[in-house]
């Protein structure tokens, strides 16, 4: 199962909520960042969010700047996490305008 997402502003962007998690496992398999912008660098992080602890903490996970017309891929079950209790958020900050990227997560398949 995957998510794609075009995010064309830069934003807090719910990735994956914990209220429509099928199970606790937020096992993911990998996660690609396209940054599409010919002239334009993003600032992203990769973020969960207790929603049992009220909303807090907040945790940053990773962070990057993506250069324009370059990819990001994190692979390989980089991140595992309980899906019931958090949720997965992008933050992005596009000095000079918005951002213009492609995120693409791949889940780790269930057997």
């Amino acid at each position: 199962m995957g998510i794609y997402k075009a995010i064309t502003t830069d934003n807090d962007h719910l990735i994956l909520d914990a209220s429509k998690a099928i199970d606790k496992t937020g096992s993911i398999h990998s996660v690609t960042i396209v940054n599409k912008s010919t002239t334009l660098t993003t600032n992203i992080k990769l973020n969960v969010r207790d929603t049992v602890a009220g909303g807090n903490p907040v945790y940053t996970l990773a962070q990057f700047d993506i250069p324009p017309n370059v990819t990001l891929l994190l692979q390989e079950e980089m991140l595992m996490y309980n899906s019931k209790r958090y949720q997965l958020k992008l933050i992005t900050l596009t000095a000079g305008g918005d951002a213009n990227l492609d995120l693409t997560i791949k889940r780790k398949q269930r057997k």
